[in-house]
C-alpha cells in the first residue's frame, strides 16, 4: 500500500453516512484517486448508482448497530471516515472501529440541513 503522485493505492476506506450528499462527494473522490471505497447507509434505494458505477461498494447497515458495522469494517480500513458524525453519541458509536483504522476522518456538518425558513440547527431562535 502506498501512494504514487498523490494517488492512493491499494487503499481501503469504510465510509458511514454516505448515502447524503456529504457522502456520495466523498466517496466518488476517494474513488477518482484509486482507494477501494466501501460505504454504509440503512436505505438501500439512496444508493448513489454514479458511485456504484465509479467502484464504490455499498452495504446495507446501521450505525448504530455495533454488529453490522463490524462486518463492514472487518479486520479494519486505512481509512474511516464518519459523514454523519452529528453528536457526540454518533461519534462514541465509531470509536471501537476507529481504533482498528489507520486514520479517522469524523465530519459534523448538520448545519448545512435547513429548513424552509433557512434555519439550521446552530440558528440563534
Amino acid at each position: 500500500m502506498g501512494t504514487s503522485h498523490g494517488v492512493a493505492i491499494g487503499l481501503a476506506v469504510t465510509a458511514t453516512g454516505a448515502t447524503g450528499a456529504i457522502g456520495r462527494a466523498t466517496a466518488l473522490r476517494l474513488l477518482e484517486q484509486g482507494w477501494r471505497v466501501d460505504l454504509t447507509g440503512r436505505e438501500p434505494r439512496r444508493f448513489d448508482s454514479a458511485v456504484t458505477s465509479a467502484g464504490g461498494h455499498y452495504v446495507r447497515s446501521d450505525r448504530f448497530d455495533s454488529n453490522q458495522l463490524a462486518e463492514v469494517v472487518g479486520e479494519g480500513a486505512d481509512l474511516l471516515v464518519d459523514c454523519a458524525c452529528y453528536s457526540a453519541q454518533h461519534a462514541s458509536a465509531l470509536v471501537p472501529f476507529a481504533r482498528d483504522a489507520d486514520s479517522t476522518v469524523m465530519v459534523s456538518s448538520k448545519a448545512v440541513y435547513v429548513d424552509e425558513w433557512g434555519h439550521h440547527s446552530n440558528t440563534a431562535e
